[in-house]
């Protein structure tokens, strides 16, 4: 066989072998499109049994609720001759339905009268120390009802965080005229001295406004206000406690970073407290000698400072 031969006969086996190759590949396509075609049919025949099953619930409903309407027209039907046959007393009923509102009403307020005593020491406990309207409701809400339950809610350690993480007390004055008031009717404080003079010259002590003026620290008033040291009365209060102010308070609390501030206002409240606690032996000035302030006047030498107290 010469070469030329050789070659047409391996050219022809080649286009043999790949018009095989092509019909191999048809046959599978047009035995995947078969399958899908038959899987077709199949998903078609069971929606058309579904389409069935559907349609004979719905006849199947439809027949239930005529049954149920037909029930409703004979109840009605026999309702309406037994209202012929039974009168019924309009104004009686009318009676019969307000005693029974009257007496629901009453319950209603025996109920609330019950729990208005239930929370009256607690609300009574806050009153005392004008925290009722901004935290009444956040104790209730806890049932602490009254200052021994929620005394024995208290920790041992961390007790300001406590209450601001448990009852929502967010500001440290706050917090403190919490527990100095249960430390006070523990008898942990005592009322001679200090307390009770603050108490008998009530209409003579200033605001923490007024005070921070006259000691040339008035720009720090809004510190006090957002710390719940905003009533100068109780600011002394703490003082007769174990809560008293110090220079981290300062920090932390009220925001103020001159620590040569912090230190001359806690002197400033030294010396007060001490004019408090002694205060009989004061030269205490009844007329007023400006317009700016309604507490008499008398001045202390603190280092580059004034302090005019009272």
């Amino acid at each position: 066989m010469s070469i030329n031969q050789e070659l047409s006969f391996d050219q022809k086996s080649i286009n043999r072998f790949n018009n095989f190759q092509s019909e191999s590949r048809y046959n599978d396509l047009i035995e995947q499109w078969q399958d899908k075609i038959q899987s077709l049919q199949q998903n078609i025949q069971e929606m058309q049994l579904q389409k069935q099953d559907v349609k004979n619930a719905l006849i199947e409903a439809q027949s239930r609720m005529k049954n149920k309407r037909g029930q409703i027209d004979d109840q009605l039907n026999e309702t309406k001759s037994l209202d012929t046959i039974i009168p019924i007393n309009l104004a009686k009923l009318n009676n019969s339905m307000s005693q029974i509102l009257d007496d629901s009403i009453t319950t209603q307020e025996s109920q609330s009268q019950i729990q208005g005593v239930k929370f009256q020491p607690i609300a009574s406990f806050l009153m005392e120390i004008g925290l009722k309207e901004r935290y009444f409701q956040n104790f209730i809400d806890l049932k602490i009802y009254d200052n021994v339950s929620l005394q024995n809610s208290l920790p041992s350690t961390n007790q300001c965080k406590y209450l601001l993480n448990k009852y929502g007390i967010d500001r440290l004055g706050y917090q403190r005229r919490i527990l100095a008031k249960l430390d006070e009717q523990m008898g942990l404080i005592s009322k001679k001295g200090l307390l009770e003079n603050l108490e008998l010259y009530q209409n003579q002590i200033p605001t923490i406004k007024d005070w921070l003026k006259s000691i040339n620290f008035q720009q720090y008033y809004p510190n006090f206000t957002l710390a719940g040291y905003d009533s100068f009365s109780y600011l002394i209060y703490l003082e007769q406690s174990q809560y008293k102010l110090n220079l981290l308070d300062f920090k932390d609390s009220f925001c103020i970073d001159n620590e040569s501030d912090s230190k001359l206002i806690l002197a400033h409240l030294t010396i007060i407290c001490d004019k408090i606690t002694n205060l009989n032996l004061w030269n205490i000035q009844t007329q007023k000698k400006t317009k700016e302030s309604d507490f008499g006047l008398v001045q202390c030498a603190l280092p580059n400072n004034k302090c005019v107290i009272f």
